[in-house]
């Protein structure tokens, strides 16, 4: 059966297993080896680009999706990257330093939102301020309603094998499990070159449009 498919995995991880009781639990094993490829993998696919219009707040929401941002800047007539200070920091000290209302110039994370210091006033033509932010995306979760994302399309192999991990973790296999673990690591590597290597090509294409 090939791997095209959240119900192909399932079977596939319990096949390779040599396992036929963990049906529930191999959701599990799904969800872990998500939540590692992303923090592990970088793919040009996990980067997105959000535009906050007219900000005038202390805090914003953060995508559903989100993973970690790349880039957070106001986009203004003087795009200014902002900087980020922990929670404590702008508890402690920022927000003292950067009382009142103006142009923001540092954010922080806390929870489901970024908090922003000095807290966004009106500029000049009576609006916010623009905000474009680059941020991380987790990968899309599998399930019975969202059947494949672009990791199982393009690396089959490595939702195998990081599934794999993850039930030898759970069956207390700890040799399988690290022989597991360093295929995993393999195969993001080869991921990564792999992404490399479509964008680079891409550029050579526009770059010389007369090749084929």
């Amino acid at each position: 059966m090939a791997l095209t498919s959240y119900s192909a995995l399932k079977t596939a991880v319990a096949s390779w297993l040599n396992r036929t009781d963990l049906t529930d639990t191999i959701d599990d094993f799904i969800d872990a080896a998500e939540a590692k490829m992303s923090r592990r993998l970088h793919d040009r696919q996990m980067v997105e680009r959000v535009v906050y219009t007219d900000t005038d707040t202390e805090t914003i929401a953060l995508p559903e999706d989100f993973g970690g941002i790349v880039s957070l800047r106001v986009n203004d007539g003087y795009p200014t990257e902002l900087i980020y200070v922990s929670p404590d920091q702008m508890d402690d000290t920022v927000r003292k330093a950067s009382a009142g209302a103006g142009r923001p110039r540092y954010y922080s994370i806390s929870g489901d939102v970024i908090i922003l210091s000095p807290v966004p006033a009106a500029s000049t033509d009576e609006d916010g301020y623009e905000l474009r932010m680059r941020y991380r995306k987790r990968i899309p979760a599998l399930s019975s309603t969202n059947a494949t994302n672009w990791v199982l399309d393009r690396h089959p192999d490595l939702y195998l094998y990081a599934c794999m991990e993850q039930g030898a973790l759970f069956l207390r296999d700890w040799e399988t499990a690290a022989q597991m673990a360093g295929r995993v690591e393999a195969l993001i590597r080869e991921a990564e070159t792999d992404a490399i290597a479509q964008k680079l090509g891409a550029n050579l294409q526009m770059q010389s449009p007369g090749v084929v």
